[in-house]
């Protein structure tokens, strides 16, 4: 005796997926006397989506293209919602629309960089990613020899700054 019978679908592919169910019934108390109804469902794909970033130093622009493994033709169609949670953006520029997200950010350190994608069948996924933005390396230096240097003499350049840090 089933009531209200459920089932758990999923759905790999990028293209929507019918299923038909069948359903027996009988009387338990007049053997023989029984149904069948059917009913078909389409399951519709949940956008099939990866991100990855490189390595982000600060004021590059952060360019991340995501990987659907859907043809063209079906992947152009998702809505793609972007947001860097950057609390240094300008009002408006904090998220983007589109298939690649784009954001310079404005201080170095962690972000967690999110995207929502929609299909048109209104399946949705969302995706984040921790990114670490990088402090410019510093660059100072002096000319040892700062007289005046002819053709074919070395310039002695002496750096002045503290390229250990990473951060």
């Amino acid at each position: 005796n089933t009531y209200n019978p459920k089932v758990t679908l999923t759905h790999n592919g990028a293209s929507p997926l019918v299923k038909k169910y069948f359903m027996y019934t009988e009387f338990a108390a007049i053997p023989g006397c029984s149904s069948v109804d059917s009913i078909e469902v389409v399951v519709n794909p949940v956008p099939n989506v990866t991100i990855a970033t490189r390595n982000i130093c600060f004021n590059d622009t952060t360019l991340i293209t995501p990987i659907t493994n859907w043809p063209d033709s079906i992947a152009k169609t998702i809505n793609w919602l972007w947001a860097y949670n950057d609390p240094l953006a300008a009002p408006g520029n904090n998220q983007s629309a589109g298939p690649i997200g784009q954001h310079r950010f404005g201080a170095p350190g962690t972000y967690n960089i999110s995207v929502t994608t929609n299909t048109r069948e209104g399946c949705t996924q969302q995706l984040s990613l921790p990114v670490l933005v990088r402090s410019l390396p510093p660059s100072a230096f002096t000319i040892a020899n700062n007289r005046a240097v002819c053709i074919n003499e070395p310039i002695k350049l002496v750096q002045q700054a503290n390229v250990g840090s990473t951060g």
